[in-house]
């Protein structure tokens, strides 16, 4: 983490659980990283204690389109991303 003027900002990298059937896993090891790293005496969680977080590393989130998908497909539809688009503007994503 470092501070730039004002602002807090803090930096993770991790490896999340792979393979396409593994969403609620991955989703389980963010939990767990914002659960585990606590930075100040009062607690506070990553997501809270910095005013920006970035996250990176292998995350693992995959399209569920190509030879791992439910219905396989060579590539995606338009209409996969635009549903795809749909379900993050309504914070919709898979558990």
């Amino acid at each position: 983490a470092l501070q730039v003027w004002d602002t807090e900002v803090c930096f993770v990298n991790s490896h999340l659980a792979a393979h396409q059937d593994k969403t609620r896993t991955r989703n389980n090891n963010v939990r767990d990283i914002v659960k585990g790293i606590r930075m100040d005496a009062h607690g506070m969680d990553i997501l809270t204690a910095y005013h920006h977080v970035f996250w990176m590393g292998d995350l693992n989130y995959r399209l569920d389109y190509g030879a791992q998908a439910v219905n396989p497909t060579p590539v995606p539809a338009p209409a996969d991303f635009d549903a795809l688009c749909a379900d993050i503007e309504a914070d919709k994503l898979p558990e």
